[in-house]
């Protein structure tokens, strides 16, 4: 269980670590084509009145992308280690019917709503 918790805790600093230098450098890029004076796209958002401090919704919206994108990694990086560990504690509580059995029922499962 310490090496779950580990694991858990490694995944989650480097999920931050990687939202903040991709929100760094995605900010960075949008600002720098926001304020351009040849970026045309973008000067709609200054002259209409119901969009209020675009600058700060450029900053707001890649905050909100690069850390759901950063709850994703996370997850993704944490599920290969929880499928080795639970398969590890089935091996060890019942042998090696529990993971056959755990396999064969997701693939039960996967093949029961494929075809749903």
């Amino acid at each position: 269980y310490a090496l779950t918790v580990l694991l858990d805790s490694a995944s989650k600093y480097i999920a931050e670590v990687l939202a903040v230098r991709w929100r760094r450098r995605l900010t960075k890029e949008l600002h720098r084509r926001y304020l351009h004076p040849d970026t045309r796209p973008y000067l709609w958002l200054g002259q209409r009145d119901d969009v209020d401090t675009p600058d700060q919704r450029i900053a707001a919206d890649a905050k909100l992308l690069c850390d759901t994108l950063a709850e994703v990694l996370q997850e993704a990086m944490a599920a290969p280690f929880t499928i080795v560990i639970y398969t590890l504690l089935a091996w060890r509580a019942v042998g090696i019917i529990g993971p056959v059995g755990i396999y064969l029922f997701f693939a039960g499962g996967l093949t029961v709503n494929h075809l749903l």
